[in-house]
This record gives structure tokens, C-alpha cells and sequence, in this order.
């Protein structure tokens, strides 16, 4: 695949949320600016990366499904990147 300055992705999480700490934050805004800044793409960011904060869970696993699915069948979003799991703590 390849991605054209303008396009546009999203970043979001299909299985278990990330916390809100410092170390997770700032490993999201330096993929958020890499994204933006060196590869001119245009990022939407789903809440479904982060443990929902009403209840400190990840989020219910039909909400997930509906925001995978809306990218999914968004023309404008040529790629999906998932942030969920450990790798990101």
C-alpha cells in the first residue's frame, strides 16, 4: 500500500485500551506528529485507544466493533492503524 501526502488515517484500538499515563501519551503524540509532520497525512484519532474514562475500562467491545467498521467502509481512510495492546504500555 502506499499513502499519499493528504490522505487520510486513523488511529484507534481494537482490543484493550491504553492507559492515560505520561509514557503512553507522549508515544502517541510523537506517532500523531511523525504522521502529520513527515508524512503530511491527515489523522483521526478514535477514543477507543484509551481506557474509556467513565469507567477506567476498555471500551465495550460493540463500540469498538463500530468505529474498525466505520473506518472500514470510510472511502476517505486509506489506513487503520491499531494501538491496542502491550506494546504500547
Amino acid at each position: 500500500m502506499h499513502l499519499n501526502s493528504d490522505n487520510e488515517v486513523i488511529l484507534l484500538g481494537c482490543s484493550n485500551g491504553l492507559d492515560l499515563d505520561e509514557q503512553v501519551r507522549l508515544k502517541i503524540t510523537s506517532l500523531y506528529d511523525c504522521l502529520v509532520n513527515e508524512f503530511d497525512l491527515k489523522v483521526h484519532i478514535s477514543p477507543t485507544i484509551y481506557i474509556d474514562p467513565i469507567n477506567n475500562e476498555t471500551h465495550d467491545a460493540t463500540y469498538r466493533k463500530e468505529e474498525l467498521y466505520n473506518a472500514l467502509i470510510d472511502p476517505n481512510i486509506k489506513a487503520i492503524f491499531d494501538l491496542s495492546g502491550e506494546t504500547w504500555r
